[in-house]
């Protein structure tokens, strides 16, 4: 399998041009669906509320429920993320490799979506030699989605 270069991948999806991508992007994720802890964003799109709006911005008011409806059924959302794997034929070069793929959502009316998207962190131990796994062992750190 060939996997492109990622400067190739991120031209051939437009990000410099079209994607808003965070210039500082200071998080922590951390846990599991077994950790006593986990942190997580959450993105949520929805129509004006009066209410809320009355609150924050006292001299504003909401579009009317079929304008809003309208603009929401036009939204849709790609997530670029980089994901990484060990390629085991590669001998010579790093043995990680990364693809980017695209999630995609939209705010249709019609459609209800949820996704659950888990950050990995793995260790490779690379042995270059093969007469001893103590020469040449290289420790790499590459993350999967």
């Amino acid at each position: 399998m060939m996997v492109l270069s990622e400067n190739v991948q991120t031209a051939n999806f437009g990000v410099e041009k079209n994607y808003k991508c965070p210039t500082s992007f200071n998080e922590t994720l951390q846990g599991s669906y077994a950790s006593k802890e986990t942190r997580y964003f959450q993105l949520l799109i929805g129509g004006c509320n009066q209410v809320i709006l009355n609150k924050t911005k006292p001299n504003l008011k909401c579009a009317n429920d079929s304008d809003i409806k309208k603009i929401l059924d036009d939204v849709e959302l790609n997530l670029l993320i980089s994901n990484q794997f060990v390629d085991v034929n590669e001998k010579e070069g790093n043995p990680i490799k990364t693809l980017i793929e695209n999630y995609y959502a939209t705010s249709k009316s019609e459609l209800n979506q949820a996704s659950v998207i888990r950050l990995g962190q793995n260790f490779l131990i690379k042995n270059s030699s093969p007469l001893s796994n103590r020469i040449s062992s290289q420790n790499i750190t590459y993350y999967t989605i």
